[in-house]
């Protein structure tokens, strides 16, 4: 079952047990337009930035370290082009973005400067901050809940973190996805989940979507909670085979900072019954 603020309010504070998420995604540069609710853990599904510059960078960590919530994590999204290392180093255009870098292993030394702004992991302890890229995160408050972030997508206008559309190399990514998970952070949606484009199309992954719904054990186990963003037209929350999806794009189609944060409480082994609300 699913509540949103349509229908009914969550409560002030989470049931005891249970942590509140703040879900949000594709903020753009645009994070300090939101208004965002009290909650014990920050979820950012990507696209944070423009292009993933490093003046970007700072100010997005800068804005995480002054937030009040015991947990920030954060994936990337197809326009952290600097985070994906390989597509930086490729695309030559954004060298001079970077500063008139002129060779490859300049290139390569500057994107890894400026992941390292948001994936030193010291950022864990000092403010709670976690970046996640094909890896997990538990969080030992409510029950131990494991948390997997990944940034890729089906190919999407040449931007970063993109893989062939239907191509095993995006299974293979998927696959790496524990069945233990409880929460699931990727940058894109399944297919056919909260991906329709202002045109209409679908544009979610069709690997991601056999993985989550088709294919054991995670239709047996985890996740609980998946989500993305990406989309930006196709906001909302959804929920599919004791999956709650939620696209939590805060921007919308014409990247206005108009959506508001999706906010649910869970604990570990939660099981029907979750409050979200939009």
């Amino acid at each position: 079952m699913i509540h949103t603020s349509f229908e009914s309010q969550l409560p002030a504070t989470a049931p005891p047990g249970h942590l509140r998420f703040v879900c949000i995604s594709d903020t753009h540069s645009q994070h300090d337009k939101l208004t965002l609710p009290p909650g014990d853990v920050l979820l950012h599904s990507g696209d944070f930035s423009y292009h993933g510059e490093e003046q970007e960078v700072e100010k997005f960590v800068a804005w995480l370290k002054g937030l009040p919530y015991r947990w920030k994590i954060i994936i990337a999204g197809n326009h952290e082009c600097i985070f994906h290392l390989d597509y930086f180093k490729k695309h030559q255009w954004l060298w001079s973005r970077a500063g008139n870098i002129l060779t490859p292993e300049d290139a390569l030394a500057y994107a890894r400067k400026v992941r390292h702004i948001l994936a030193d992991t010291s950022l864990q302890e000092s403010h709670g901050i976690v970046y996640l890229e094909d890896s997990g995160f538990e969080i030992s408050e409510g029950g131990g809940i494991k948390v997997w972030g990944s940034p890729w997508q089906p190919e999407f206008c040449d931007w970063a973190f993109n893989l062939p559309t239907n191509s095993q190399a995006l299974a293979n990514q998927w696959s790496l996805i524990p069945p233990t998970t409880d929460i699931l952070l990727t940058h894109g949606p399944p297919l056919s989940i909260l991906d329709k484009s202002i045109r209409g199309d679908s544009c979610g992954c069709a690997q991601l979507s056999k993985r989550l719904l088709t294919t054991p054990p995670l239709d047996a186990t985890g996740p609980k909670v998946h989500l993305f963003g990406h989309i930006h037209e196709a906001y909302g929350v959804v929920q599919k085979k004791g999956i709650t999806f939620i696209n939590g794009c805060s921007v919308n189609s014409k990247y206005k900072c108009v959506n508001r944060p999706v906010v649910f409480d869970f604990k570990a082994e939660e099981g029907d019954g979750m409050d979200v609300d939009l």
